[in-house]
């Protein structure tokens, strides 16, 4: 199990795309696995006695995502995830859930993440982002990006065998090595293809 992680606008589709090019690997998009244990939840207990269980689980909440996962693609498949870049918020409980699952954290230079986010929030506003939904000032931004690195950090320390750092700039300037070394991380073959990989661009200035 992977799940992908790191500040809004580091990356973390781009290593979504790049795994996802393993004939082996089933990523998702921001399926949210917490909102899934949600939903699981309300499912087993009765709508208005919240005490009451109406299925009998047992908790293995690794499994029936296994199913949920294999059962969604004809591919034969060995590792599963999802990419969300608000999963670094969420690494204790997620460790709880799915204890022995594997953490790639997405890091870039924050000065080009928070540069990233100004420009979405400026597309945004004039009509041509529509996927960006999160109005932010400069202030909260820089306080998300040192946020999302500090509970790294604090997740790198207590489970260092468990999470693996993804630098934007190294991948994107050169990602054989890079991928080979995450492939080591992960414990699979090399068959990522980084031809959909592009040098990384220079974002626009409005800093």
């Amino acid at each position: 199990i992977l799940f992908i992680s790191g500040a809004q606008r580091s990356g973390t589709t781009m290593v979504e795309q790049i795994l996802n090019t393993h004939p082996e690997f089933y990523i998702t998009h921001e399926l949210d696995w917490l909102h899934v244990l949600n939903c699981v939840n309300g499912a087993i207990y009765h709508p208005r006695h919240t005490s009451r269980r109406v299925l009998q689980f047992n908790g293995d909440y690794i499994s029936l995502i296994e199913i949920l996962y294999k059962r969604s693609t004809t591919k034969e498949i060995s590792v599963i995830g999802d990419k969300l870049p608000n999963y670094v918020y969420s690494f204790d409980v997620l460790h709880k859930f799915f204890p022995g699952a594997k953490h790639l954290f997405c890091l870039r230079n924050p000065l080009d993440v928070v540069n990233s986010m100004i420009s979405r929030a400026y597309d945004r506003k004039i009509g041509l982002d529509r996927g960006w939904d999160v109005d932010l000032d400069l202030e909260t931004m820089c306080s998300k990006v040192n946020d999302a690195y500090e509970n790294f950090l604090k997740f790198r320390d207590a489970h260092p065998d468990e999470i693996y750092v993804i630098k934007y700039e190294k991948i994107t300037q050169n990602p054989i090595p890079e991928m080979d070394l995450l492939s080591k991380f992960i414990e699979c073959s090399n068959n990522f293809d980084v031809r959909s990989i592009k040098p990384g661009k220079k974002s626009r200035e409005y800093l």
